[in-house]
């Protein structure tokens, strides 16, 4: 089963996800093409300072906006990641047996 945690910031923003594990072949697929995506586009066209480790064969993706995190603003950063959540959302409810979503504050290290 694929585990996806969104992180928050504490005014309850997206600014960050964590997907883990395998499972479903078309579901892992999905989730994969829209974390990569997301990554990709905040990458590509915000330019913003992020965090982003991953392992494929290890089935994780541990992404993290710094920005976001701390609370500043990034609109486009933000309306992606907020995309991110929707379509993990939309998978969630055809799939609910292939994924779990959480969410959690993020709170920044000092």
């Amino acid at each position: 089963m694929i585990q996806a945690r969104i992180y928050k910031n504490k005014s309850g923003g997206v600014c960050g996800f964590r997907i883990e594990s395998h499972g479903n072949k078309i579901v892992c697929a999905a989730v994969s093409a829209l974390a990569l995506n997301t990554v990709n586009c905040i990458e590509k066209f915000t330019g913003d300072a992020f965090t982003c480790d991953h392992n494929p064969s290890g089935g994780y993706m541990d992404f993290l906006h710094t920005g976001l995190a701390a609370n500043d603003e990034a609109h486009d950063a933000s309306l992606l990641l907020e995309a991110l959540h929707t379509g993990l959302d939309g998978i969630h409810e055809q799939y609910n047996k292939d994924i779990t979503i959480t969410t959690e504050v993020y709170h920044v290290k000092n």
